[in-house]
């Protein structure tokens, strides 16, 4: 009995310790990618960094408060005032800023949009709008990147132990591209990895469940085909030649389908 508390206590101890890690790595990641905290990059690479292509979003959000959510078919774009400006990136920040009216929308078709849908929603319900609205996106932006890279870094350990998990982690906290495009709303990066992260979860669940059943059956198979002699020797060399055997045809009958 106090053995059994003892391993309890010990496997408690290792999921509260492995729950402390990956709590830390979201708060160490999220702030990283919406404040560049452990300096990761330059600030001045950092404040910059394509935010010609995130001002397709602001211009969106404005074209959604004007017109609606289906107008333009809900492309990206960038909106322009009469008359017109030179820089039209830095124009979609200051019209949603301060409010600025616009009289044109420049459409930019090859890309679908559904970014600024999801932020126009959120902005619809809750009434956020302007500068605020802007940084609390890049909040929630920030935070499911991190829990994106939180996630793959979970895999890593399940496979790798928390030795490697805590380099691999190292490596993407000072990454610099990683750091730039954490917090970017056109970017979403955390989008991009949904794929992966399913295939790695996918298959990391189908190779466990098919090591246990293989398992089972190996063990069914040898009792099944216990031989009772008078060597011991030789009851395990039957038993484990046709476990084997039976494991090789099995194998090549997976293949196959």
């Amino acid at each position: 009995m106090l053995k059994i508390n003892a391993d309890g206590n010990k496997d408690m101890e290792r999921r509260l310790t492995a729950l402390l890690f990956f709590v830390t790595v979201i708060i160490a990641l999220t702030f990283n990618f919406k404040k560049n905290l452990y300096q990761s990059t330059a600030d001045s690479f950092f404040d910059w960094f394509q935010t010609d292509g995130e001002s397709l979003v602001v211009g969106r959000l404005l074209l959604n408060d004007k017109n609606g959510f289906s107008d333009e078919a809900g492309f990206l774009g960038w909106t322009h005032p009469e008359p017109d400006v030179s820089n039209k990136f830095g124009f979609q920040y200051d019209a949603y800023q301060k409010g600025l009216d616009f009289v044109r929308y420049e459409g930019y078709y090859s890309h679908p949009g559904g970014q600024a849908f999801v932020f126009g929603m959120i902005s619809k319900i809750t009434g956020w709008s302007g500068s605020d609205a802007l940084e609390r996106f890049r909040w929630m932006v920030s935070f499911f990147t991190a829990l994106a890279f939180a996630l793959f870094l979970y895999w890593v350990s399940l496979n790798w132990g928390l030795t490697t998990t805590t380099g691999v982690f190292v490596f993407i906290l000072f990454s610099q591209w990683i750091t730039v495009h954490g917090r970017n709303l056109f970017w979403v990066l955390s989008t991009f990895y949904i794929p992966f992260l399913t295939a790695l979860f996918w298959l990391h669940w189908s190779e466990r469940k098919s090591a246990n059943y293989k398992s089972k059956r190996t063990t069914d198979r040898a009792d099944g085909l216990q031989i009772h002699t008078n060597g011991s020797a030789w009851d395990v060399f039957i038993n484990h030649f046709f476990a084997d055997v039976w494991l090789f045809f099995h194998q090549i009958s997976v293949h196959r389908i």
